[in-house]
């Protein structure tokens, strides 16, 4: 839970500001990007590269940054973060690759599919697919990592709670 639903509102807006079409847009209080140290690949040996393609153009590319975290617009992402793709559909994805290319910052994630929802805690029983796909952070629903639990070491299954990495600080 978050502190005060006023503190929820003010950082959901400082993520997302809206353009004059009534679209999200990020880019009024953009925070430029940065990187820990990571490992120079080549497109012809990055195994992600199919799917990276259709996140963003590789034209006139031959290398990318495969590095461990990134911050994008203040925000830290680590490699093996949860986040929400879509509330709405209830998407979530685990973050397996982030890179940097053409100074934006990209992730590659593997999908998790909702089994069950429960309203009272406000909790989704998740399940690893073997769907990955590739995303810029500014494109999430929900842009802060969020808390997970996983009940057993033998399962692909994890309790996840939508409440935002941020919001643990304020609660512990």
């Amino acid at each position: 839970m978050p502190k005060s639903v006023a503190i929820a509102h003010q950082q959901w807006m400082c993520c997302l500001q809206h353009d004059n079409s009534g679209k999200a847009c990020s880019v009024f209080l953009k925070v430029p990007s940065s990187s820990k140290c990571g490992i120079r690949q080549s497109l012809d040996t990055y195994p992600y590269v199919d799917i990276l393609s259709r996140c963003v153009s590789l034209d006139g590319t031959s290398n990318l940054l495969s590095v461990p975290s990134a911050t994008d617009n203040g925000i830290l992402y680590t490699k093996s973060d949860f986040v929400i793709v879509d509330c709405f559909q209830k998407i979530f994805a685990r973050i397996c690759d982030l890179v940097v290319l053409h100074h934006s910052v990209i992730c590659i994630a593997e999908l998790f599919s909702t089994l069950y929802f429960d309203s009272h805690f406000n909790g989704y029983l998740v399940q690893q697919t073997r769907e990955i796909t590739a995303f810029k952070p500014e494109d999430l629903y929900l842009p802060w990592p969020v808390v997970l639990y996983k009940p057993s070491t033998t399962t692909s299954q994890f309790i996840i709670c939508p409440v935002s990495l941020p919001d643990v600080d304020e609660l512990l």
